[in-house]
């Protein structure tokens, strides 16, 4: 190439940067394509992260919600446990104890001329009303035929609640 004239350098010399230009452009494209490739695994990746996270967090609703019914039913058997012990306990002491020593028993002991003892039920109802003042939790006896009619099974809620217990 010493021997070569300067036209032939400057051909070779523009062939060479040619040759370079064009090996660099196809370089450029070859990697922006793989680049392309990697964007596109990189998003689906992404959305599939999101997905396994809103399935997650679906999944961990479900059985947050499906715990808290059972609680709630735990809560529901325990409160009607508490009830008729309290109401059995009652009636074996005091109601028992009013009855052979002739005291009359009233749905409204309150309004009695004379001395009454109020039944299990508006015990109950009494104690409910002092303790449920200011607080969310109150405890009602309802039932199919109540001794007193205002305590019957009035809502579907209601008898879905009796047949559960």
């Amino acid at each position: 190439m010493r021997n070569a004239s300067i036209k032939l350098k400057v051909y070779c010399s523009f062939a060479l940067l040619f040759l370079v230009v064009l090996i660099s452009a196809f370089l450029t494209f070859w990697f922006q394509k793989n680049a392309e490739e990697d964007a596109r695994i990189t998003n689906a990746l992404g959305r599939q992260r999101m997905l396994s996270q809103a399935m997650g967090k679906s999944a961990f609703g479900y059985a947050m919600a499906k715990g808290r019914i059972k609680t709630m039913e735990q809560n529901v058997g325990s409160l009607d446990d508490y009830v008729t012990q309290m109401r059995m306990i009652y009636t074996q002491s005091i109601v028992g104890v009013a009855k052979k020593s002739g005291i009359k028993i009233s749905m409204h002991p309150e309004e009695e001329t004379h001395p009454a003892v109020p039944f299990p039920a508006t015990f109950t109802r009494l104690v409910n009303t002092t303790f449920g003042q200011g607080k969310t939790l109150q405890i009602n006896i309802f039932s199919e035929s109540p001794v007193n009619p205002t305590q019957n099974l009035k809502s579907k809620i209601d008898q879905e609640a009796y047949a559960f217990l």
